[in-house]
């Protein structure tokens, strides 16, 4: 008996609910996941502005600052959100991650499906896409939100974008244009939309016909280009803030430390790597160390592959349109992460291939059915062992996202001289106490890259911790000489010179840290007990109420205030700040000692 070939018609509802249970089977664990300490704290934990919640002066910030290296408004509007209605139940967040993704899973679907015509391969490519393990550091890394979210908006503009090819209209035109802009917003990845769309105007939407001269095909070209000028210049304004926010930042890094040939190479490798992973997805960590060198063999093998492949689906552009498509869309889309403008430190990431891997699903997908007709091969066995394989890779792969010591440990085990994954998993180490695995961690990172400035501090931290401060100020002082404007660094310094009781010089560290980071919670309430130590008493009032209007949770700064207020002689106003602090910690007993006396000092019963 013949196999039978894909079919050409699915039940929609049935396959977006049996698609959507599967990838809630495999994803459902991050419900029990914590956030981890790479980004994380950046992006949710430690971000004053997002821990508020959703309110106009967040609106404000979101659209007004660009943290993080990055300008992207609406990214940071839906983790308020999320902390609106969650606060620290991180799996709730990741859970938030999940329903986005299934949304996108359907929406590719849906449009795949209403393009071709053909919901058995739009089926399979976005089974691949829902349960592939290369997207799950996009849907299980909470401060990835901005990956899952503007795919979203991508996918709605491709929809839209279908409709107005079929049957065009102003409304519907606006429509994509503010879709885009919304998308650019949640990452700015999407400014290869207008490049996208024309790949999609020659297959599946048969705008241009490639069986014709080629002056024919430029004529046919020029009115698609026009359309979506103001398309073009969305993205290249995107371009242009991101160059800018990115630059200022300091997360360009420069020719001198990466020059441009071996960016070059490592874009070219990254590419043959990531198909590599496509199809075989191992060894996959969170952060994938800058090599050192490239061979140079290497870097000529993998531009005589991509060459390679180009040639042959160009070859079979007029018969097979869609093995071009989705070798171009593969291709398009990693331009702005491949690394010629080099952002970090990574010489690739899992997560760049959300949105780009779908071209090489499209190839896969309708290069089966293509084969199926012929019915010699079993094709329904082998897509149901490929998404079985995958579903369970992924399952297994979303597992180390648990935590911060396994998502390391993890790293550490499929990558070589990795120094970022030694000084995060250290971190997390010193996070549970466990500070001799962490200082063995530390002194790791730094064998491997000695003038490693964060490794240094935290290494200086953890001496501190165990007493050494002569030791940890050395630490200090040479991660300073490498990252000359850390505030956490002046921050820890200070705290040394507190712990020693030479408050005015720990006064100029921490001054130094607020002046870098003038939103920093610890450093600013580090800044007015120091005051208060000094009898400065308005000026670390002052100080304490900045510190609770970023963070109105913090019974710390309550109390302080408290203190700073009854120590200059405004015992009435100090009441209420004690009382606050013990509301926050019901088991504060120092603010519950403050408050005794302060009432009993003004008479008040308890």
């Amino acid at each position: 008996m013949t196999p039978s070939p894909l079919p050409k018609r699915i039940n929609t509802p049935l396959f977006c609910l049996a698609i959507s249970l599967a990838t809630i089977a495999v994803y459902w664990q991050m419900a029990g996941h914590q956030f981890i300490n790479f980004d994380d704290p950046t992006y949710l934990t430690e971000n004053p502005h997002v821990r508020a919640g959703l309110s106009w002066n967040g609106l404000l910030w979101a659209t007004t600052t660009a943290h993080a290296s990055n300008w992207h408004p609406l990214t940071w509007l839906s983790h308020m959100a999320d902390w609106q209605f969650f606060g620290m139940e991180a799996g709730r967040h990741h859970m938030v991650s999940l329903f986005f993704h299934l949304l996108n899973t359907i929406l590719l679907f849906l449009f795949l499906n209403k393009a071709t015509g053909r919901s058995g391969p739009s089926g399979f490519v976005s089974s691949l896409f829902a349960l592939h393990p290369l997207h799950v550091e996009s849907v299980a890394w909470a401060a990835e939100r901005k990956d899952i979210l503007s795919t979203f908006f991508l996918l709605l503009i491709l929809l839209a974008y279908l409709s107005q090819v079929r049957k065009p209209r102003p409304a519907q035109y606006i429509l994509i244009c503010l879709l885009f802009i919304c998308g650019l917003m949640s990452k700015p990845m999407l400014v290869t939309l207008p490049f996208l769309l024309l790949l999609l105007d020659i297959w599946p939407l048969n705008r241009v016909s490639l069986a014709q001269h080629s002056t024919k095909i430029l004529k046919d070209f020029k009115p698609l280009l026009k359309e979506k000028l103001p398309l073009f210049f969305l993205a290249a304004l995107s371009s242009l803030i991101t160059m800018v926010v990115q630059s200022q930042s300091g997360a360009v890094k420069p020719l001198e430390m990466i020059p441009m040939s071996q960016r070059l190479s490592n874009a070219l490798l990254s590419y043959v790597v990531y198909l590599k992973k496509a199809f075989w997805p191992t060894d996959l960590a969170i952060f994938y160390p800058y090599p050192d060198k490239i061979p140079v063999w290497q870097s000529i093998a993998a531009f005589l592959l991509l060459t390679a492949v180009s040639f042959l689906v160009l070859g079979q552009v007029k018969k097979r349109p869609f093995l071009a498509v989705g070798w171009f869309w593969y291709l398009g889309l990693l331009v702005p992460v491949i690394g010629l403008v080099q952002v970090g430190t990574q010489a690739m990431a899992d997560r760049y291939t959300y949105v780009p891997l779908i071209g090489l699903f499209i190839m896969i997908a309708w290069g089966m059915t293509e084969i199926s007709n012929n019915r010699s091969v079993p094709i329904w066995g082998a897509t149901f062992a490929t998404l079985a394989c995958f579903g369970l890779l992924t399952w297994k792969q979303v597992s180390y996202w648990q935590d911060s010591v396994h998502l390391f440990s993890h790293a550490l085990k499929v990558t070589h001289s990795n120094p970022t994954a030694h000084n995060y998993l250290a971190k997390a180490l010193a996070d549970q106490g466990r500070t001799e695995e962490a200082e063995k961690q530390y002194r790791e990172a730094l064998q491997i890259s000695p003038n490693y400035s964060e490794a240094l501090a935290n290494l200086g931290v953890i001496l501190a911790g165990q007493g050494k401060s002569d030791q940890a100020l050395l630490y200090f002082s040479r991660a300073l000489s490498f990252d000359r404007n850390n505030p956490k660094i002046f921050n820890n310094i200070g705290n040394i010179y507190k712990s020693r009781g030479d408050y005015s010089t720990a006064l100029l560290q921490y001054e130094k840290a607020v002046a870098e980071s003038p939103e920093s919670i610890e450093t600013l309430f580090n800044l007015a007990n120091t005051l208060e130590k000094l009898d400065r008493f308005q000026e670390a009032i002052d100080f304490y109420q900045k510190t609770i209007d970023l963070s109105p949770d913090m019974p710390e700064a309550y109390n302080g205030l408290g203190v700073a207020l009854a120590r200059d002689g405004q015992l009435q106003k100090a009441i209420p700040h004690f009382n606050k602090a013990v509301k926050l910690r019901p088991d504060y007993r120092q603010a519950q000692e403050n408050l005794d006396l302060a009432r009993t000092t003004v008479g008040i019963d308890r």
